[in-house]
């Protein structure tokens, strides 16, 4: 029980296992007992998601271009040849592949919404196997996809014109 006037701070720290890595959330809510005014009680709450080294992430909810390394979570530099790649942000949303782009895997397609990736003219290059999740789409109209990685698809790809090619 609290006093009338009393205020009691709350601090919840959660670490708990995520796609991306452990995720680490923290919520301190403070409360005063028969107060009417809202603005007196207050809730906060501060998420932080740790991605494991070499694993970079696509951030920006509205889609975009590949090429534009304010998409990434390794904001300024692109997804690099050693880099496992994921595009799982959930929303719906369409990544033009408008560079060249050499990853060690990919994983496209989040928990929620649609996640497509659109190739018309550039090159996806896959190093090791990769995953087209059930939210994912792949769009090939005129890219290529290569390399010696397996890539599994589990829901839509569209091929209405490109290559595919390589050992996986």
């Amino acid at each position: 029980i609290i006093p009338n006037g009393a205020s009691v701070d709350i601090v919840i720290d959660v670490d708990a296992p995520s796609t991306f890595g452990p995720i680490t959330n923290t919520a301190t809510v403070s409360a005063t007992t028969n107060d009417p005014t809202p603005g007196n009680n207050t809730a906060n709450e501060d998420t932080q998601v740790d991605l494991p080294a070499g694993t970079v992430a696509w951030i920006n909810p509205a889609g975009g271009n590949w090429g534009d390394a304010a998409n990434w979570s390794s904001d300024p530099s692109l997804p690099q040849p050693t880099d496992d790649v994921r595009i799982d942000l959930a929303g719906t949303y369409t990544i033009n592949l408008n560079v060249g782009a050499n990853v060690n895997s990919l994983i496209l397609g989040g928990a929620t919404g649609t996640q497509t990736l659109s190739l018309p003219a550039s090159i996806l290059t896959l190093s090791t196997a990769s995953t087209v999740g059930p939210n994912g789409v792949l769009d090939l109209s005129g890219g290529t996809i290569t390399g010696p990685g397996d890539l599994t698809i589990n829901s839509l790809f569209t091929w209405t014109g490109g290559t595919m090619s390589g050992a996986g």
